[in-house]
């Protein structure tokens, strides 16, 4: 039984304590049995768990950092890792937790708050999320959770971008419209040539500007993936003369426009 209980004590729970006897050292051995399978069964357990807790943070595409109540790393995951390399690599320091992110340990220790920050590490944006670790009553670590939002914030600006050109393209058509307009009713076109050319201009803007509130419903469609894209064909040559047309090509035009 001694020899067994030192076996037991190195991890060994293969071994059994042989029943010899029926009395009470007999018992003992019949409790120690059971004892040592149910020690092997929870340690098989937890081995278990463990496994899986780390399978699922090495699948998991955001960064995960546990660290206890004195700032040290205590997990991580490959995301995590690759992250502090980069951000050494830049710093030109030894990999460990960055001094924003230390800073932030320290207030979500102290105020028992979440708190997240955003780091930018080579060209990359990241967002830091930090979250108070409990153990009953009291903070006993925290969890840091690290999610790349480069790409976020990079259609983020093409998204304000295009509401920028939206609205340039936009402001061309209404102030052609108008301009056109009001020379109409301030009758500054003299002839019945010029009234028409006004007039077409006119309707070729409220066109272009049908085409491109149509497109933006296109694209409102597109991202909900509610299109069907129809390819054909069409003449260069032609699209470019189109939209050359409007620009002045004689005087009469350019005195036109000038007086609008």
């Amino acid at each position: 039984m001694r020899q067994v209980t030192l076996e037991v004590a190195k991890g060994k729970f293969d071994t059994s304590v042989p029943m010899l006897t029926h009395d009470e050292i007999g018992q003992l051995a019949i409790a120690f049995n059971r004892m040592r399978r149910q020690l092997n069964n929870n340690i098989n357990a937890l081995n278990y768990e463990k496994a899986q807790l780390t399978r699922i943070l090495s699948s998991m595409a955001d960064g995960v950092i546990t660290l206890n109540r004195r700032g040290d790393m205590v997990v991580t995951n490959p995301p995590a890792e690759r992250f502090l390399e980069a951000y050494a690599y830049e710093n030109d320091e030894n990999q460990g937790l960055p001094e924003r992110l230390q800073l932030l340990f320290q207030k979500v220790v102290t105020h028992e708050e979440e708190e997240w920050v955003e780091l930018s590490v080579q060209g990359r944006t990241y967002a830091s999320l930090m979250t108070p670790l409990y153990d009953e009553d009291h903070v006993r670590g925290v969890v840091l959770v690290i999610r790349d939002m480069t790409e976020e914030r990079q259609h983020d600006k093409l998204r304000k971008d295009f509401i920028a050109n939206v609205s340039h393209e936009l402001r061309t058509p209404i102030a052609m419209l108008q301009g056109y307009s009001e020379a109409l009713l301030d009758h500054v076109a003299e002839t019945e040539e010029e009234k028409e050319e006004m007039t077409r201009i006119i309707y070729d803007e409220s066109l272009r500007m049908g085409r491109l509130v149509n497109e933006l419903l296109d694209l409102a469609r597109m991202e909900s993936g509610n299109i069907t894209l129809i390819k054909q064909d069409f003449e260069v040559v032609q699209l470019a003369k189109k939209s050359t047309s409007e620009i002045p090509a004689n005087g009469e035009r350019c005195r036109l426009r000038f007086a609008l």
